[in-house]
């Protein structure tokens, strides 16, 4: 209805897809050492949407990982959890999924990442929202749910800003000291 349902709890029953599900995993941190979200897409049948991405939580085999390995999880039945919303682009730094190995891998999570991921498991029309999964049966082994933070700021163009801003304040006062030092000559 165009409403915003984001940190809505809600229920999904997943149809079982026609093929495996591509192995999709989105880089996190985790008391202090690199993981990586299990992220799969949930084919629904009797939805608005024909699929939501689920972001199923850690993968404790890759923790502390450079980059996840090729792996098989069970698909998921039903999962329980709560809507998140995606990350507006930025135009920086553009999200691009990165394939390696079998094993797709995203950093940045928006709507062009959530649709690539998307076509890449048969949704056309995906749910323009994330389910961070609470609950799912059957539990993959080795994945844990995990609180997932909106986003970790990425406010790297605002520290440059003041960096060379204090270097041009800097810069300014150097030259107005050496001006009043020639000029006091």
């Amino acid at each position: 209805r165009g409403e915003d349902v984001e940190f809505t709890r809600v229920s999904a029953v997943c149809a079982p897809p026609l093929a495996p599900s591509p192995m999709v995993f989105r880089y996190a941190l985790h008391d202090g050492q690199i993981g990586w979200r299990l992220m799969t897409m949930c084919h629904l049948t009797d939805a608005p949407f024909d699929g939501v991405l689920l972001d199923r939580g850690l993968a404790a085999r890759f923790t502390g990982a450079m980059a996840p390995a090729a792996a098989r999880f069970a698909e998921p039945l039903s999962v329980s959890g709560v809507l998140r919303g995606v990350s507006r682009a930025s135009p920086l730094d553009p999200a691009r999924p990165e394939n390696q190995d079998g094993v797709t891998v995203i950093r940045v999570l928006d709507a062009g990442t959530l649709q690539a991921v998307a076509g890449a498991s048969g949704v056309n029309h995906p749910a323009p929202y994330v389910l961070a999964v609470e609950a799912e049966r059957p539990a993959p082994a080795g994945v844990a749910p995990a609180a997932l933070p909106r986003d970790i700021p990425n406010n790297h163009f605002v520290y440059a800003l003041t960096w060379f801003a204090l270097a041009g304040i800097l810069a300014w006062f150097y030259v107005a000291m050496a001006w009043r030092r020639i000029m006091g000559r």
